[in-house]
């Protein structure tokens, strides 16, 4: 058996439709120092995360506290939207219905053979989350930023242990 950690990035200094790859706002920082500091007592972890801006930051926290670099990973990456403007990316968001893209961040969390922090978004862990309990809904939770989703792997499956800290969310 193998326990994944789903960390959501601090909050960013802007929204998704509003900047490409926003880094994180003062809050974000705080977000993502506590969810580090939640593993000291902990031997180090692999850390993989999101090559955008906002979940390497937070991702850094990790590697600061452990002294070792994350993996970066475009599959845990948050849902591809290439060529569209950012008031599009916003309503696409909004509008999405269709779950093709979560597979590909279901997949690269089944690779992981050893307990794993992952870095990652707010759709790519309600993606997981509703594949593991079958559930077709796209937004089955409200995980806020900083908090932590955990995994267990058992086999092909993952199994949801615990849902991270809920609240409202600004993505939808």
């Amino acid at each position: 058996m193998t326990t994944i950690y789903l960390i959501r990035h601090g909050q960013a200094e802007a929204g998704w439709s509003t900047q490409r790859d926003p880094g994180l706002n003062d809050a974000g920082r705080q977000q993502a120092s506590e969810a580090a500091r939640a593993f000291a007592e902990r031997e180090p972890l692999p850390v993989v995360t999101s090559p955008l801006r906002r979940a390497r930051e937070t991702a850094h926290e990790f590697e600061l506290m452990w002294r070792r670099p994350a993996v970066v990973d475009d599959r845990v990456a948050e849902i591809p939207s290439q060529g569209m403007t950012l008031a599009e990316r916003g309503e696409w968001l909004k509008a999405l219905t269709k779950r093709r893209w979560r597979r590909t961040a279901i997949e690269s969390l089944l690779e992981i053979r050893q307990d794993t922090i992952v870095v990652s978004h707010f759709m790519v862990i309600n993606a997981v989350v509703s594949w593991s309990n079958d559930d077709e809904r796209v937004v089955c939770c409200q995980p806020i930023q900083g908090s932590r989703t955990t995994l267990e792997r058992v086999g092909e499956a993952l199994r949801v242990v615990e849902v991270g800290a809920q609240g409202a969310s600004t993505v939808l």
